[in-house]
């Protein structure tokens, strides 16, 4: 099985939340502080271990630590509100995947992330546990609403497509005398691979195809038929199965969306919308999409998070 590591990797990321916390702390979690002291503190062993110095702390280490104690702590909240238990065999277990620890990091950072690295992994089970769904119909509606504007807006198509312009117009009037634009797409096109499926190109979101062909159906209505259309592939015939616009959120998607958040990404979109996540400017913001850190505009800020790579990044290499 795919482990929440390879998404929220917390391989001797962080330490949890801690009630209090100042005011100029690093970043708040559904109104828990991220403790500044602690924070810092954990960024000085990583400089030290890479070999910088405690006051060479670098972009990328601000931005990976801080975007893991966030995700750190929406898993430790989410354990808390599936009222999972962390048992000490699910301890034991943690300690033997982190490994051997590095010099030069505390036992308290490293007690933190084998909490952190055990409460991954039940949450893990329980996540993917397909057989007991942990989300309800209003957690399917709401991750919709969250995301519907990025990821469920789409058109859907059929087209036929030819080299010469002439041939174009033979069709598009073959099909207002009523021919089958299926076959003929079957029998004329020369997009091989949707011709064999009549034509049909799917249901896929702006920006999929090229810029000639997209007008034409962002300027369209469901049912229309649209062409010749020009473009750098030739003609295009372009049946409009449906229009640019939001997908409803029908029993169809209700299931894609179930699958969605019985992963680890997926839970972590929702947790990320869901919760409350507020980083001081000075570390730069939040980003819910992403769900990392996003420096800030500013450069002279005394830290300057960057975007990882990846999604998370191991922050502290273990010794196996």
């Amino acid at each position: 099985m795919k482990r929440l590591a390879s998404v929220l990797v917390l391989v001797l990321a962080a330490a949890f939340m801690t009630g209090c916390g100042s005011s100029t702390s690093p970043a708040t979690v559904n109104g828990v502080a991220i403790d500044r002291g602690e924070f810092l503190d954990q960024l000085s062993q990583l400089a030290k271990l890479n070999g910088g110095t405690d006051t060479n702390v670098t972009a990328e280490q601000s931005s990976g630590l801080l975007t893991q104690r966030i995700i750190a702590a929406l898993i430790s909240d989410e354990v808390k509100r599936l009222g999972l238990t962390i048992t000490a065999d699910n301890m034991a277990t943690a300690t033997t995947e982190i490994g051997d620890i590095p010099p030069g990091i505390t036992k308290a950072f490293a007690d933190y992330v084998i909490r952190v690295q055990a409460e991954q992994d039940v949450l893990i089970a329980r996540v993917t546990d397909t057989t007991k769904p942990w989300y309800t119909d209003a957690d399917v509606t709401n991750y919709y609403n969250f995301v519907k504007d990025t990821k469920f807006v789409d058109f859907c198509t059929h087209h036929i497509l030819v080299d010469a312009e002439a041939d174009a117009n033979a069709i598009v009037t073959e099909l207002n005398n009523g021919a089958d634009f299926a076959q003929i797409a079957k029998d004329r096109s020369t997009d091989t691979q949707s011709a064999a499926q009549g034509g049909d190109l799917g249901c896929t979101p702006k920006g999929s195809f090229v810029t000639e062909f997209e007008d034409a159906v962002l300027a369209a209505k469901t049912g229309d038929t649209v062409g010749p259309v020009k473009s750098s592939y030739g003609y295009h015939i372009i049946h409009v199965d449906k229009a640019y616009g939001l997908q409803p959120l029908d029993d169809t998607l209700r299931a894609t969306i179930g699958t969605t958040l019985s992963s680890e990404q997926g839970w972590l979109t929702w947790k990320a919308y869901s919760s409350k996540i507020t980083v001081n400017k000075k570390y730069g913001a939040w980003s819910d999409d992403q769900t990392t850190v996003i420096a800030p505009v500013d450069p002279t800020t005394a830290v300057a998070p960057v975007v990882p790579t990846t999604a998370i990044v191991p922050v502290v290499p273990t010794t196996k």
